[in-house]
């Protein structure tokens, strides 16, 4: 056999597509090493870019390079697409049509190639090939890098813990959906709340307000220390908190994993729940309600934030990856 052919037997190859604003790019890739095995086809980005045609056009790129390099029917696809991938589908769309939100984009695109289909959003996908192949192969320490494209990306999450009187606040949040930003965090109640979210609807954007409940690194000790009383609890007190942000008008809260449940149980699935505190494996460290990833992801949780763990590993990358393929593991499409 030939190294191509050898490659295509072994499942080293997989066809990759990226789904942007303007074109759609393909190629046949050695998933080992990043290394294209065809030449790079790109087609422009259909007008209107619904995910009817978007998909017509993946099916026709398919079966072009599946023809030109001798691919058989397993040679899986792996797709990036300009929005939040979760379950199987887009939960926001960027740069494409607003249709593709909660379109069963996996099943349709296993029906239009024939083959295993993976979807990614497109900046993670750019990002992981970048950590793997790119500038970050065999480097340690920060790598910042950016996507470029029709747009800029990828998201921004500004931990700001905004806490000062409401006017700095609402300067602070005005400021941050003019540069951008996704998420941010603020603390408090009442009117500092308020005008966050103030702010938020005033300037328009993306910008949702998180606020945090309680503290990750704080346990009954500490809030009792803190002057909350002695027959304080951290779950109530969480899930109060997090009802009063919701009452007036935050996106979500900042909270262990271990109060997700409880927030689901009292205040439903319309609210954002991002989760710092997890750790894969016991450490000693700050932290004291912390929670695995998976239990995070079991007891509702949307987002969690992983610092330590994947920094101070001995291989950040693979620390990384294995999280990854846990929480992979969580949302695997059964139904095929």
């Amino acid at each position: 056999m030939t190294d191509d052919l050898n490659a295509i037997a072994s499942g080293r190859i997989a066809i990759g597509i990226d789904v942007g604003g303007s074109g759609i790019k393909a190629a046949v890739v050695e998933v080992e090493s990043g290394r294209f095995r065809s030449d790079r086809l790109r087609v422009a980005t259909p007008i209107p870019a619904t995910p009817e045609a978007v998909i017509a056009s993946i099916g026709r790129i398919v079966r072009r390079l599946a023809r030109s390099s001798g691919l058989g029917t397993t040679t899986p696809v792996g797709v990036g697409l300009p929005g939040v991938t979760m379950d199987n589908t887009l939960k926001t769309s960027s740069n494409i049509d607003p249709a593709w939100i909660g379109f069963p984009v996996v099943e349709r695109l296993r029906k239009a190639t024939g083959r295993p289909v993976t979807i990614v959003n497109d900046a993670d996908a750019a990002g992981i090939a970048e950590i793997r192949f790119g500038i970050g192969r065999d480097r340690t320490g920060v790598v910042i890098f950016l996507t470029l494209g029709t747009g800029v990306g990828s998201g921004v999450f500004v931990d700001g813990k905004l806490y000062d009187v409401p006017q700095t606040v609402e300067a602070a949040v005005r400021q941050l959906t003019k540069a951008g930003a996704r998420f941010t965090t603020v603390h408090g109640t009442g009117p500092l709340l308020e005008a966050a979210c103030r702010a938020r609807d005033e300037a328009g954007g993306d910008l949702r307000i998180l606020a945090v409940t309680v503290l990750t690194s704080l346990d009954k000790d500490d809030l009792i220390e803190l002057g909350y009383g002695s027959d304080v609890e951290v779950e109530p007190l969480v899930v109060a908190r997090a009802g009063h942000a919701l009452k007036v008008g935050c996106d979500g809260v900042i909270a262990s994993g271990r109060e997700a449940a409880a927030l689901r149980d009292a205040h439903g699935d319309g609210f954002l729940i991002v989760s710092p505190g997890i750790r894969p494996v016991h450490r000693d460290d700050d932290q004291k309600r912390v929670v695995t990833p998976e239990a995070a992801f079991r007891a509702g949780v949307d987002h969690i934030v992983v610092g330590r763990p994947i920094r101070d590993a001995p291989d950040p990358c693979a620390a990384a990856e294995e999280i990854q393929a846990t929480i992979g593991a969580l949302f695997v499409d059964h139904s095929a």
